[in-house]
């Protein structure tokens, strides 16, 4: 995916990811802007052309877990109007920072005040009434069920949840706000890898017999993408197939971190590497900082 879009003759504007719905950012609009009267059809047909949604193809990088959907979910199923965003700074300070969002903050406004706001949305309704809404639960797959409780229990739940959300919804935009800046900012002789060994594809046949769509063979792919500043130098696939062999003899019978393959390795094309490796695991085997390589 290219990283521009022509908004005209040789006119270029770097595309931006629109990382919430329209509606969404129509609310946030409306609270900055109170007095500025835009319709929401309006206001969605002046959007830039530069500005893509996240759900284009090659731009997915809103964190869909589990953590956030089940907030969105308890706040759909209860029929709020407020995202879960406006729900957040009811127990954040204003202009929350870092402290604040890690929850270690002893001057944040506590659960109470949330507690205070759910309740007056509740107003009307027993405390045993009931709510239905889905949530995504993970055993040995992911699935998502259909859960009823009390609007006592569901505040709880939706309280407690969100207190969760808040400093891993910090963090995911902190790693990714990190490698843009990365990639951003490499120098010439600096190279950032990015590596996903969990995609699977399934193999199809076109006119394929009826039972086959039973028994399909699949595999494992392994995407690896690479950010580089100066592109006058690249090692070719012929270069890369000539090392191969050399490289499995090396490393088939070494030892491996947990959690990776057989092995994982790069040919240098300096004598001094730097590389940092971060890891979104939370195993702290599996979290590396700065080192250096001379070989």
């Amino acid at each position: 995916m290219k990283d521009v879009v022509s908004i005209g003759k040789k006119v270029y504007e770097r595309k931006r990811l629109i990382l919430c719905n329209l509606g969404e950012l129509y609310s946030s609009f409306k609270l900055e802007y109170p007095n500025l009267k835009i319709g929401l059809s309006k206001f969605c047909s002046l959007r830039p052309k530069w500005c893509v949604f996240a759900g284009a193809s090659g731009t997915h990088l809103v964190c869909v877990c589990t953590i956030h959907q089940n907030v969105i979910l308890l706040i759909h199923g209860a029929g709020f109007e407020e995202e879960y965003k406006q729900l957040m700074s009811y127990i954040v300070c204003e202009g929350a920072g870092r402290e604040c969002m890690l929850r270690h903050c002893d001057k944040c406004p506590s659960k109470d005040n949330l507690v205070q706001f759910l309740q007056a949305k509740f107003e009307g309704y027993d405390d045993k009434d009931i709510v239905e809404y889905n949530q995504w639960v993970s055993t040995d797959r992911t699935e998502m069920i259909r859960c009823s409780t009390s609007v006592g229990e569901f505040i709880e739940k939706l309280v407690e949840k969100l207190n969760k959300l808040i400093p891993h919804s910090y963090i995911a935009k902190s790693q990714s706000s990190f490698f843009k800046n990365l990639k951003g900012t490499t120098s010439s002789n600096t190279a950032v890898v990015s590596m996903d060994f969990s995609e699977n594809y399934a193999f199809t046949i076109q006119d394929e017999a009826q039972g086959y769509h039973w028994n399909s063979n699949s595999c494992t792919i392994h995407p690896v993408m690479i950010h580089c500043k100066d592109t006058s130098n690249h090692i070719s696939k012929e270069a890369v197939d000539s090392t191969s062999l050399t490289l499995e003899s090396r490393l088939k019978d070494t030892q491996t971190l947990p959690g990776t393959r057989l092995f994982h390795n790069f040919q240098p094309i300096d004598d001094l590497i730097e590389a940092r490796r971060i890891s979104r695991d939370e195993t702290p085997a599996l979290t590396f900082n700065l080192l250096k390589h001379q070989t």
